[in-house]
């Protein structure tokens, strides 16, 4: 078979409009795993389709690497596929790819990828022929699609006299952000002054004053709760506090949550916070880290055994709490890594906290154990391990500075593909009985001119 390869992707004649591309993070040094995906990608893709397979070299490209996929390639049969590029890795960075696989140094986890690479080019596949205009899907989620231009109040937690409520400054901007991606007008409010005959989206209920809450219509306000309310989470949503909010729609950051608020008959929506684009802002370390790891939180016992297990084994350890902003951003700029902890033994995934540092290429730990809640199935592309492990896992992962590395940067390409934060609001907004009543009442009539 003929192979077309493209030193650089600036270099390539094919148009790039509407093109789709998949990439392969290589240094050849695993050849099944390049080998795997251009067998499936010669198998599913024709030379019509508006598909690249690109391959991501750690050094600039070569001829040595053009001779690499030669190689390759003579194990093949069949037309040639569309199209090949040969990258440096961090053209991903420019140009994003819909699907994305780096090799591990655990087989296991590079045998599940691949397989998972395969399914999503079948998908690409199926989803080619009748695409609608401005919606397609991929990997199951819509592409995201404006909606009909309206105002929503998104009522936020007063950080004059909380400076803990800073905490969700993050998911505030992000809701800012996206829903102005998919056409809407959000306008910020402090809690007291949360719209009683608006669309209204209130952030951490928990932080509302009980009065605020009972005078609020369940017709047109959502409760956007952020705290875990199981398994042993937290009392700051108390059984009174439940009932009250139990008249509302709820939408919730964790599934779990949302089966016990449906369990209780409450109209509960699942809505992750997911990635936007104003997110990527964390400085970049400009001279050699104060910190090799750093936690940011509240320290309990279960968080600070690891702490004190990391230190003792020599690594600069800093635990910090009451840090937001931008004094949190130079904070994580001054260490190598970064540790996420569980609080409870609850176990539900801090999305809030991994969202961050995932879009920001931040590399981090996080404990994931057997029953750890993995909403965006993020497991297999980023750092983790259970508690008892989790020792380990930060050593191997600071000793190992290049597949850190390389695996921050899976972690990044695969949380923007599943989690589109303006894809997820759209969702959760066409779910919510206060917006699509709100929608139909802003909706023109249909009537005649004649």
């Amino acid at each position: 078979m003929t192979i077309s390869v493209v030193a650089r992707a600036e270099e390539a004649s094919l148009p790039r409009e509407h093109r789709f591309r998949v990439a392969v993070v290589t240094d050849w040094s695993l050849a099944a795993l390049p080998l795997a995906a251009l067998h499936a990608f010669t198998a599913i893709f024709s030379a019509d389709d508006p598909v690249d397979l690109v391959f991501a070299t750690p050094h600039q490209p070569t001829e040595e690497d053009e001779q690499c996929i030669g190689v390759l390639s003579e194990a093949l049969e069949g037309p040639a596929p569309g199209s090949i590029l040969l990258e440096h890795v961090e053209e991903l960075t420019h140009r994003p790819a819909e699907l994305l696989i780096s090799p591990d140094i655990d087989l296991s986890v590079t045998v599940i990828q691949v397989a998972q690479f395969v399914a999503g080019m079948h998908r690409i596949r199926q989803a080619l022929p009748n695409r609608p205009a401005g919606e397609q899907t991929i990997g199951g989620r819509r592409e995201s699609r404006r909606v009909a231009s309206q105002d929503i109040t998104v009522a936020i937690p007063d950080t004059s006299s909380n400076v803990h409520a800073r905490a969700f400054d993050e998911i505030v901007e992000t809701l800012q952000s996206s829903f102005t991606r998919i056409g809407m007008r959000p306008k910020l409010v402090s809690h007291e002054m949360a719209a009683q005959d608006a669309p209204s989206v209130v952030v951490a209920p928990h932080l509302l004053d009980p009065r605020i809450l009972e005078t609020l219509r369940p017709d047109t306000t959502v409760l956007y709760n952020w705290e875990q309310l199981i398994r042993g989470g937290t009392a700051l949503v108390s059984p009174t506090l439940r009932a009250a909010m139990s008249r509302f729609t709820i939408w919730d950051y964790s599934s779990v949550n949302v089966d016990d608020w449906r369990a209780r008959g409450v109209h509960a929506i699942h809505v992750p916070l997911g990635y936007d684009p104003l997110l990527e802002r964390l400085p970049e370390l400009s001279r050699e880290p104060d910190f090799d790891v750093v936690h940011v939180g509240s320290v309990n016992k279960r968080r600070m055994a690891i702490l004190e297990a990391l230190a003792a084994r020599g690594w600069r350890v800093h635990a910090a709490f009451g840090v937001y902003g931008r004094e949190r951003d130079a904070l994580l700029a001054r260490s190598r890594l970064v540790l996420n902890l569980h609080f409870y033994e609850s176990a539900l995934l801090e999305i809030a906290r991994l969202s961050y540092l995932w879009a920001n290429r931040k590399p981090v730990v996080t404990e994931i154990g057997p029953t750890t809640s993995d909403d965006l199935g993020m497991r297999d592309w980023c750092l983790h391990a259970p508690y008892e492990a989790l020792v380990e896992r930060v050593e191997e992962a600071l000793l190992n500075p290049l597949r850190t590395a390389r695996m921050t940067d899976v972690a990044y390409h695969r949380f923007r593909q599943v989690a589109d934060a303006s894809i997820i609001l759209q969702g959760a907004l066409e779910e919510t009985p206060v917006w699509r009543a709100s929608s139909a009442q802003a909706a023109p009539g249909k009537g005649g001119s004649g």
